[in-house]
């Protein structure tokens, strides 16, 4: 029996609507909180990537299994969250 690894991939592109010129703001401050847990985060088996691309904050997780992806997916969905609320 052979086994094959797979990699699944999420590509998230979240979008910041406010008046003119918080919208960057907003995605710039949330891409600056997420970033240091997203670059020291240890999971093995599984990769995460963030960027700014004015207004959109552009989260890429890629992860050996289905459910690790959907747990990293969620957790930052939650981190995003949160800091918005705490943002605006």
């Amino acid at each position: 029996m052979t086994l094959i690894s797979k990699n699944y991939k999420a590509r998230i592109q979240i979008s910041f609507e406010a008046p003119t010129g918080k919208s960057t703001l907003i995605a710039k401050s949330i891409y600056s909180a997420l970033d240091p847990e997203i670059r020291h985060s240890s999971d093995s088996g599984a990769t995460t990537r963030i960027s700014i691309s004015i207004p959109d904050l552009l989260i890429e997780v890629e992860s050996e299994d289905i459910p690790k992806l959907r747990a990293l997916v969620n957790s930052y969905l939650r981190l995003v969250n949160v800091a918005y609320k705490c943002i605006v």
